[in-house]
């Protein structure tokens, strides 16, 4: 069965973010790597890095998926080139061996030691209860039991299984939901849709829930001195992090597909940490910010 690590590039300041990422794997994994793009200009953008690294980049049929995480993740899922896949978010580190990824038809990461009995992931679930007879079931059933709180940053899977597929339909439903309902879904609160779709179908399809060391969450990771995976959900990677940090320090010593000639597509969080770091005030015994710029 081929094997493949997949990411998702939808444009946007993801882009120095990505070219870390791929930097790390590739100290731990020497098999194929895809860059599944929206656009011509995705692939033009990350092209670069992807040759350097011995890396490709797919083109989707899917131009809808445009700066848009949920449908470019159920895009790439659609439009995978090998038969097994593990998926990885470009915000992340990745520090060992990700090969117990492939093992299973679905491999999903818990979110720290979150379950379904807990306040935020039971608002979030009761958030989209009466809109959907498809996924009204499904939140029942995680409201009456004790599941594990699913994170989408990583996860592996078979092509066309029939878990991915039921997935596919779940997100699909999840993302027209909010969509549909805007008034109940605003930018202060956190949902994903791909975290909520793999969280419904955990009752439904067979699967495996690994540790969180295959995606360690910087807020809630209970494996953060030993990840195999960092992942700094969104715009966390510049606050005081030194792993990132020097992460990315090695891509500019290289110049790494063009990393250091193209400042203004960093975002806020690493060209605050250049900016310290440049200032020295990083320059402590714990290696921490001094302050504030």
């Amino acid at each position: 069965m081929t094997r493949e690590v997949a990411y998702l590039y939808c444009g946007g300041k993801m882009w120095p973010r990505l070219i870390v990422s791929l930097w790390t794997l590739r100290k731990h994994w020497e098999g194929a790597v895809r860059v599944y793009c929206a656009t011509e200009k995705d692939v033009d953008w990350i092209g670069q890095t992807c040759a350097e690294l011995g890396c490709e980049t797919v083109l989707m049929e899917a131009p809808e998926a445009s700066g848009s995480s949920p449908r470019g993740k159920l895009a790439l899922t659609q439009n995978v080139v090998a038969e097994n896949i593990v998926y990885i978010d470009a915000d992340t580190v990745v520090e060992g061996d990700i090969s117990p990824m492939f093992v299973y038809p679905l491999a999903l990461t818990s979110h720290g030691d979150w379950t379904t009995k807990g306040r935020r992931v039971r608002e979030q679930l009761v958030s989209y209860r009466g809109y959907s007879d498809l996924l009204d079931p499904l939140i029942a059933l995680q409201l009456e039991g004790e599941y594990p709180h699913i994170n989408a940053g990583t996860f592996g899977f078979v092509g066309g299984c029939p878990q991915i597929r039921l997935w596919q339909e779940v997100v699909g439903e999840v993302v027209r939901v909010i969509k549909a309902h805007p008034e109940q879904f605003t930018k202060d609160k956190t949902f994903v849709p791909a975290d909520t779709a793999f969280q419904l179908i955990t009752s439904q399809v067979r699967h495996i829930v690994l540790d969180d060391r295959y995606n360690c969450c910087c807020r809630h990771g209970l494996h953060w001195d030993d990840p195999i995976v960092r992942h700094y959900c969104g715009r966390r990677h510049g606050r005081n992090d030194p792993h990132w940090r020097n992460a990315f320090l090695e891509c500019r010593e290289r110049n790494l597909g063009g990393i250091c000639d193209h400042p203004r597509r960093y975002d806020m969080e690493t060209k605050n940490m250049l900016k310290r770091y440049e200032a020295g005030m990083y320059d402590t015994p714990d290696g921490l910010s001094k302050g504030r710029l």
